[in-house]
């Protein structure tokens, strides 16, 4: 697979996803949480900031597949597109149905205007497209939706992420047995 050579020690590709799997898996185990800042000390307080733990493990799952990429069959990179797509289509989907109905408003006002113009006024672009700029502000409830569902999606990328490793037998030649260092094969 290869060997990334540091200053101090040898590292092989294999250990580089082990040690990132274990970390992916450390991070699943905590709660999920958004990210937060507060105030530590006195004279003057120190804000320090807490990282988002949903973003830290989804953060994660990108770079085994970063590191995997090399990787990847046919079936991984249809089903990479896939979850790609769908990861993307989460917020502009949320995005259109909130600016639906300003647009529905938009089209029927110039309509009117065209048909009209001495009875209605000409709708005032630059306010419309300010309004649909307010349409991408999300309030806490709504961006934890779409991160609930950004986090259900990059666990099937962790999904399937593994099971390309099972296919390839990626992990297979360098199992350690329990209790001693030494690499044991596996058949």
């Amino acid at each position: 697979m290869g060997e990334y050579i540091s200053s101090k020690e040898k590292t092989t590709w294999r250990e580089i996803v082990l040690e990132h799997i274990r970390k992916i898996l450390e991070c699943s185990r905590t709660e999920f949480r958004g990210g937060f800042y507060f105030e530590r000390g006195e004279n003057p307080p120190i804000r320090v900031y807490v990282p988002d733990t949903r973003q830290t493990y989804m953060n994660a799952i990108d770079s085994l597949a970063d590191v995997l990429l090399p990787f990847f069959d046919k079936g991984m990179k249809d089903d990479f597109k896939k979850i790609t797509t769908e990861y993307e289509k989460i917020l502009d989907n949320k995005l259109k149905e909130r600016q639906q109905p300003l647009i529905k408003e938009w089209n029927l006002n110039l309509k009117l205007y065209k048909e009209n113009p001495k009875t209605y006024s000409k709708p005032n672009r630059e306010s419309f497209e300010s309004k649909k700029k307010e349409c991408e502000k999300f309030d806490l409830y709504e961006k934890n939706k779409i991160t609930k569902k950004r986090l259900e999606i990059k666990r099937k990328l962790f999904q399937k992420l593994n099971l390309l490793l099972h296919r390839i037998d990626y992990l297979k030649s360098a199992i350690y047995s329990e209790g001693d260092d030494d690499v044991e094969d596996v058949d």
